[in-house]
């Protein structure tokens, strides 16, 4: 919960959060830590970076069918940067499901879906699928189970600004119209 007197949509909320990470020892801005990744023929790459030590970093396991059927174990960092760059934008395969607040990016190519991101208020950010990392085996928590299958639209979005990634998409862009669920 941020003190009194500051808003998770402020700047101010954001520099207060790495001051709380530097008094829990987990580094400042200047010693981020950097990990890449990418989808298994190389399409979607990307770089994460955060101020946390990986193995302290916590990881989720959503419960959606969605999750579930990639076997994705989600990681994000609000004080971090995530960047996704894809080298081919029509073999990227934005999919919409549920609330539709999120394109979850996958490579038309091979097949792996690699990251979710949602645009807010002229901000992008994204939660990561952790098994894409080259020192995925850094990453040592245990998955936290997790469902938000309760939440509305507005939580859901308020939830993704507030622990989600900033990030930057390079090399695709969400289509004018988001992609249909089958039906």
């Amino acid at each position: 919960m941020p003190p009194t007197g500051f808003s998770a949509r402020t700047s101010a909320w954001r520099r207060w959060m790495l001051l709380l990470q530097r008094s829990l020892g987990r580094g400042t801005a200047e010693d981020r830590m950097r990990f890449e990744g990418r989808c298994h023929c190389g399409n979607l790459e990307v770089t994460f970076e955060t101020s946390q030590p990986a193995a302290g970093i916590p990881l989720r396991e959503c419960a959606c069918s969605f999750c579930r059927r990639h076997g994705s174990t989600a990681v994000a960092d609000p004080a971090g940067r995530l960047e996704v760059r894809a080298r081919v934008a029509a073999e990227v395969s934005p999919y919409r499901f549920g609330l539709r607040t999120a394109d979850f990016l996958v490579c038309r190519i091979c097949g792996v879906f690699v990251a979710a991101v949602c645009d807010v208020g002229g901000a992008t950010y994204a939660t990561l699928n952790c098994n894409v990392l080259e020192a995925r085996e850094r990453f040592t928590q245990s998955p936290a189970r997790v469902n938000y299958d309760g939440e509305t639209a507005d939580e859901r979005i308020a939830r993704r600004r507030r622990v989600w990634t900033p990030a930057v998409v390079r090399g695709w862009r969400a289509p004018a119209s988001p992609p249909m669920e089958p039906g």
